[in-house]
């Protein structure tokens, strides 16, 4: 397998979502960036997130996975000046809000923009609060993709 090492993501919904955050906690050093959806985890792994790009959904009117998990963590990763965490959270939906969360403009492309470098951070973030995303995508390169 020809895999690049720079570029390995996490992504995840309701249970996936879970380990989606739980792989981000344990494995910082592997990924490049993850999209936890509807899930949750331990608040206090923030400061090991500070610099990690994520790109996170949840509804507020989640009753199968609350969304307190994720306002948590999203809150800590924010007052600790994490700057490459998005997190949507929609006002509807309930708990099967990941169709939303993928058709999310540009949601794809922001996830191939994160690249990794030596120390564990991404060398391309774009991910920051209030940020808007306009990136083409072609696959012209030998490597993939083309920005």
């Amino acid at each position: 397998l020809n895999i690049n090492k720079d570029r390995i993501y996490a992504m995840g919904l309701s249970m996936g979502g879970y380990a989606t955050w739980d792989l981000l906690g344990r494995h910082t050093d592997l990924l490049a960036g993850a999209v936890p959806i509807c899930g949750g985890c331990d608040p206090t792994i923030a400061p090991l997130l500070i610099d990690k790009p994520i790109y996170t959904f949840h509804s507020s009117t989640d009753t199968t996975v609350p969304p307190t998990g994720t306002q948590n963590i999203t809150k800590n990763i924010f007052d600790l000046g994490g700057k490459c965490l998005k997190f949507v959270e929609y006002p509807v939906g309930g708990h099967p809000i990941w169709n939303d969360a993928m058709r999310t403009e540009n949601v794809i492309q922001w996830i191939f923009y994160n690249v990794m470098v030596t120390g564990g951070t991404a060398d391309k973030q774009i991910a920051g609060i209030g940020d808007t995303i306009n990136l083409t995508l072609t696959a012209e390169t030998p490597e993939g993709y083309e920005y």
